[in-house]
């Protein structure tokens, strides 16, 4: 008769165990130790630990078993593999979440690195350049300057103004918990710049029925949405 070094239960003949040199534990136990060790090699080294578990899942699913294994599963799991990491995500968000604002406080050369190598590649497409230089007119209207950037527009700078500052001082249109001011509003464009294709869009969706402004919180959620 076995007998598990940890829980002092008997352990059945068909039941997975693993040696160890005092004895033999059973799997349930097994699993706890091993949860257990793994929380203790997250809380010396987050950085180090979730880099080697990237590590080992990359190299997991590099392997034959975990093609076999997707290929079993395919019709249990009817989606691609960036609908599972969003699912991922959704269940492990305050995990993640973590993760980044530790990593990213841990690399802020890789992030400087990155955020300017990002910005070389936009900024090369010419429409990307076309864009910013509208967006950033636009912007300065508010503050009273003067540009001749509104000649492509087909509106001046006074219409822009009267459209625009009558959102401030009310409650944001999306959030409605932030009150607008100068200092913490974004020009927000409703169907978003990224659907631009050509010079001619550009101009179509800087019309003035397509701009309001929001808070720069709601701005930056909404993305390219």
């Amino acid at each position: 008769m076995q007998i598990c070094i940890t829980c002092k239960r008997e352990i059945k003949c068909d039941e997975r165990v693993k040696e160890f040199k005092t004895g033999q534990r059973c799997w349930p136990c097994q699993k706890e130790l091993k949860a257990a060790q793994a929380a203790r090699r997250r809380e010396r080294d987050p950085i180090e630990f979730a880099e080697n578990l990237r590590k080992r899942q990359k190299k997991y699913q590099q392997s034959a078993k975990s093609r076999q294994w997707r290929q079993a599963n395919r019709l249990k799991y009817k989606m691609s593999e960036r609908e599972y990491s969003k699912l991922y995500y959704q269940k492990n968000k305050e995990r993640r979440d973590a993760y980044t604002k530790l990593w990213r406080e841990s690399h802020p050369d890789a992030i400087k690195q990155h955020r300017h190598k990002s910005h070389g590649k936009r900024w090369q497409k010419p429409l990307v350049r076309f864009a910013k230089s509208i967006s950033g007119a636009l912007r300065r209207s508010l503050s009273n300057k003067v540009n001749g950037t509104f000649t492509l527009l087909g509106y001046s700078k006074e219409q822009l103004q009267s459209h625009l500052i009558p959102f401030l001082g009310e409650m944001c249109s999306v959030c409605n918990q932030q009150k607008l001011t100068l200092s913490n509003s974004h020009i927000d464009h409703i169907i978003a710049m990224f659907n631009a294709k050509s010079d001619a869009d550009v101009i179509k969706l800087n019309q003035l029925a397509n701009l309001r402004l929001i808070c720069w919180r709601c701005n930056l959620v909404k993305g390219n949405r």
